[in-house]
């Protein structure tokens, strides 16, 4: 058959051509393409080949008659820029012209490379990376591994031709790993597993039924100390125990940032629509529990963070300061031992969030709680914050079952500091009450304010469906802001002897029937209507004679 080649658009075109229409070889025969091309070896090499039938494999510009039949075989080289075809046909005993050849035999084995199952975390090039997001690399010195990570080992053979499939039950041969130690293990699928700190050298034989070859191969695994440090800073746990108990013969001070975190590659897209490999953090999914060792001082950011089987830490008196996300999205974690002698004063933005789990958490001697820092604990019941003075937003939102909360007159209360919690009943002696802060507490049903001096600010009881009672200190100077109280069962507003300065619509849609003021309430509007959207207000009452006020038939 005649020759076909392909020029592509850009390439310089080259003078290839096959000195015969077809070539023609018997069942485990192996011949060299230069023999038919005019291009050597070397320059074959570079040219990817495929066939279109098993019968016929092509590489390192060989070709190698697998079994009786025709195929056709196509070449393509990015240093060429040219296509080659040519017709290749395999003859059988039974065909005229045969020759026997014995089938091949492997002569050598190799573990070259190996590809990644699983790893804490990885500096590969982007070279190192397959499409599907695993990460390949040439083995050409010791393996270096962490416990618990596990790595595919890729075994070839040589010739090439002469290739063994290990996983077919009808193979002729099979591996024979050889351990001396107990650092690693490989299983039949050729996973290697580091176990243990430990230097391995291990052996791989080519062996049949009746005993191994002497077709081997060896390489050496190191496998590292799983507890990273630099200097008093513990940077990275690498392991897979359940209970991980920092010794204090480590002298450390600090957790390091994501020192619990581990990271793995995916295929995602880029900004053009196009794929790339990403890498995204996650927690060790194998932490039940962590012993922290005393002399510790700081837990920087996101520590912790999403060890979703840790269930109970210590937190050392003699940690100070736990900084952002240190354990969010801790989901299992139930219970966090803080001494009453704890030096612990600073719990920044996110430290708990989303610990769905934790049910306890002992505060007495905190005085700063970050933005967000227990936000959606929904087992937490109690927190005693008789010593804190500074928070953020949203610090306690979402805590679907906390009930009861111990404050002092001197904790500030932020915005949304409460919103959605389950608190039913509370006494107030701040002089301040934060925006949404107690907003959507469903269970609460009374409010008694004791400060004299207060403010509340907008949207602060909103969607309290269930208060009903609201009481002010008498002789009050109170302002409050638009929507306060929009949407609870309050039925009567009282307000004292006092001032009261009102934003808009501060009972709206509220259940609010009477108006009830004081001979010397002084009733200002800070903007707006104060009253505006109070539907069910028909009456205003005025208890002893007012200098200020009067009432006839209902208006005031």
């Amino acid at each position: 058959m005649p020759l076909y080649y392909i020029a592509l658009n850009g390439s310089e075109f080259k003078d290839l051509s096959f000195n015969t229409d077809q070539i023609v070889i018997s069942e485990n025969q192996v011949v060299d393409l230069s023999d038919y091309v005019n291009l050597d070896n070397a320059m074959l090499e570079g040219f990817q080949w495929t066939t279109n039938s098993k019968s016929v494999q092509i590489k390192n510009g060989q070709i190698f008659g697998a079994s009786r039949g025709v195929a056709t075989a196509f070449g393509s080289s990015p240093n060429y820029k040219t296509q080659l075809k040519i017709k290749v046909k395999v003859l059988g005993s039974q065909d005229a012209g045969y020759v026997h050849y014995d089938a091949p035999k492997p002569e050598k084995l190799s573990i070259d490379s190996y590809v990644v199952d699983f790893m804490f975390d990885d500096d590969a090039e982007p070279s190192h990376i397959l499409n599907e997001g695993s990460i390949k690399y040439d083995l050409s010195d010791v393996i270096k591994l962490y416990p618990g990570e596990r790595i595919k080992l890729n075994v070839s053979v040589e010739p090439w031709y002469a290739a063994v499939d290990f996983t077919s039950p009808d193979s002729e041969y099979f591996l024979e790993w050889a351990i001396r130690g107990g650092a690693v293990d490989i299983d039949m699928d050729n996973v290697l597993t580091a176990i243990d700190p430990g230097v391995e050298q291990i052996f791989v034989y080519l062996a049949n039924e009746d005993d191994r070859t002497d077709v081997k191969d060896s390489f050496r695994v190191e496998v590292l100390n799983g507890y990273v440090t630099s200097g008093t800073v513990f940077t990275s746990y690498k392991g897979v125990e359940e209970l991980v108990a920092l010794s204090e013969d480590l002298n450390l001070k600090y957790i390091g940032s994501y020192a619990f975190s581990l990271f793995q590659y995916y295929v995602g897209v880029d900004e053009k629509g196009e794929n790339e490999i990403k890498q995204k953090a996650y927690g060790n999914p194998f932490i039940k529990e962590i012993i922290l060792p005393e002399k510790l001082e700081v837990i920087q950011n996101n520590a912790f963070e999403k060890l979703t089987s840790l269930e109970a830490i210590n937190i050392p008196s003699t940690v100070k300061e736990m900084f952002q996300g240190a354990f969010k999205d801790d989901s299992s974690l139930k219970k966090v031992t803080i001494g009453e002698d704890s030096q612990l004063v600073k719990i920044l933005l996110e430290s708990f969030r989303n610990c769905s789990s934790l049910e306890e958490i002992n505060l007495k001697n905190v005085t700063t709680i970050g933005s967000y820092a227990f936000a959606n604990c929904t087992s937490l019941k109690e927190v005693d914050l008789t010593s804190s003075r500074y928070f953020g937003k949203h610090v306690f939102e979402g805590c679907t079952s906390l009930e009861n909360v111990i404050l002092s007159d001197k904790t500030v209360i932020g915005d949304y500091m409460f919103a959605n919690t389950k608190l039913s009943t509370l006494t107030l002696g701040q002089d301040y009450i934060g925006k949404n802060a107690f907003e959507n507490c469903k269970s609460l049903t009374s409010v008694t304010f004791t400060n004299p001096n207060v403010v509340i600010d907008a949207n602060a009881f909103k969607g309290c469906s269930n208060l009903t009672s609201v009481t002010f200190a008498d002789g009050s100077h109170v302002s409050i802001g638009a929507n306060a109280f929009q949407g609870t069962a309050i039925t009567s507003i009282n307000l004292p002897n006092g001032t009261f300065e009102l934003g808009d619509s501060v009972f709206a849609n509220s259940y609010a029937s009477k108006l009830v003021l004081s001979e010397d309430t002084e009733v200002l509007a800070k903007n707006g209507a104060p009253l505006s959207g109070a539907n069910r207000l028909t009456s205003i009452e005025i208890t002893g004679t007012s200098s200020l006020y009067s009432v006839n038939n209902g208006i005031l």
